[in-house]
C-alpha cells in the first residue's frame, strides 16, 4: 500500500492554491469515509481501485 502527498511548495503558493478552489466550487472526489478503527477495511478498498479519495477520520 503506498500512502500519497502533496510535495512542498512556497506557502504563498498554497494560499493562492485554496483562493482558486473556493472561487470555482472545486472539490476533492471522495469515494468513501471511513473512521480510524476501520483503517484496515479502507486500504483494502483502496486496493480494489476506488475512483476518488478513500478518507481515514482520525479523532
Amino acid at each position: 500500500t503506498t500512502i500519497r502527498g502533496i510535495a512542498v511548495a512556497p506557502r504563498s503558493s498554497f494560499d493562492r492554491m485554496n483562493v482558486f478552489l473556493d472561487q470555482h466550487a472545486i472539490r476533492p472526489v471522495i469515494d468513501q469515509v471511513y473512521p480510524f478503527e476501520q483503517a484496515r477495511e479502507a486500504y483494502e478498498h483502496l486496493a480494489k481501485g476506488a475512483f476518488g479519495k478513500v478518507v481515514i477520520k482520525v479523532g
